[in-house]
């Protein structure tokens, strides 16, 4: 017969998100020292010359698309390197984050839809397994508790492009008609960031 572990109450309202017992917001700069680029596909804005031009948006008060960092983006870098730590420290079996690798996909928490304190006390308890990274940053059927936000422009970025070409794979030489050029932020942009955390002990 399997033991079944006690749960206490504080430890389920910690993991939910039923109660709000603490809210952490860190707040600071960040700065490229070396180039930095986040795609933001083929779509083009009107006064670029590149081919993938960086992620921007539009500042009304200066009149211009300004780069900007997207929260998630951000978020995917802290779970990478939180991640990584917790190997090196020896905790084995974390999620890395990517689609089709977390502890959960969305289907394991339907039946308990109805029920969240169901919910909760089936992960105190270990009958669903979830992995600190997961239970921090959150993965499909199961909310984060970080929310990081964009990271807007802090003082004028420098862009910059460079012309690439892409390679055969089968042959190995250069592809015909492969020409592109690629839009980065030069080193010494600053962006905001801004990191609000929820029910984190």
């Amino acid at each position: 017969m399997s033991e079944q572990k006690t749960v206490k109450i504080d430890q389920m309202q910690w993991i939910s998100h039923l109660k709000n017992l603490r809210t952490i917001e860190i707040k600071g700069e960040i700065e490229n020292v070396s180039p930095l680029r986040i795609g933001s596909g083929k779509a083009q804005v009107l006064e670029s010359i590149a081919d993938l031009t960086v992620f921007k948006i539009y500042d009304p008060q200066k009149r211009v698309h300004t780069p900007v960092i997207p929260g998630s983006s951000l978020k995917g870098v802290l779970r990478s390197q939180v991640v990584a730590n917790l190997r090196t420290y020896g905790i084995q079996n974390i999620c890395d984050g990517l689609p089709r690798a977390t502890c959960l996909e969305g289907n394991e928490f339907t039946r308990y839809e109805g029920d969240s304190g169901e919910k909760y006390h089936n992960i105190l308890s270990g009958y669903i397994k979830v992995c600190l990274a997961c239970l921090i940053f959150g993965s499909p059927g199961f909310s984060s508790h970080l929310i990081v936000n964009d990271g807007y422009s802090l003082n004028e970025s420098k862009l910059a492009t460079r012309t690439m070409v892409a390679i055969d794979r089968k042959s190995g030489s250069v592809k015909q008609k492969s020409l592109y050029t690629v839009e980065y932020i030069e080193p010494g942009a600053k962006f905001a960031f801004d990191l609000i955390a929820f029910n984190l002990p």
